[in-house]
């Protein structure tokens, strides 16, 4: 995954439940506080955050950050995903490599997979109609 939407996902779930302050998310999550603006920014931008004033009274209000409910949408979304496990045998494996060396060697040769894709398909339909038509 990019560590871009690693480093959001994590300030993410890390406001998901509370409020927290700009002090306390630099301290929870050991990040640099221009990272931390960066990344609180962009997801405020994409509508997962809202940072709000809080005015305790004395000093100056400090900068809330919570989630929104497309925020914690979001995050029970991937959650979920992540718990999906990707099935994969090792012919699977063994398949899908010696169709990317196949497609490699088609292109080192100056064919088009695509091209060659689509001949073969037509190919192969032209067989099974000449079988159904016999």
């Amino acid at each position: 995954m990019n560590s871009q939407i690693d480093r959001e996902l994590s300030l993410l779930s890390a406001v998901n439940e509370r409020r927290l302050s700009i002090v306390e998310l630099r301290r929870v999550l050991r990040w640099r506080t221009e990272s931390l603006q960066s990344c609180v920014q962009s997801l405020t931008d994409q509508g997962f955050l809202r940072v709000g004033k809080d005015s305790t009274g004395r000093g100056r209000p400090r900068n809330m950050v919570t989630a929104t409910p497309l925020g914690m949408c979001f995050l029970r979304r991937i959650s979920e995903l992540d718990r999906l496990r990707l099935r994969l045998r090792d012919a699977d494996i063994r398949k899908t490599l010696r169709q990317a060396k196949r497609t490699q060697e088609l292109a080192e040769l100056g064919r088009s997979p695509y091209e060659t894709f689509w001949e073969l398909t037509e190919l192969a339909w032209n067989l099974r109609r000449a079988k159904e038509d016999s």
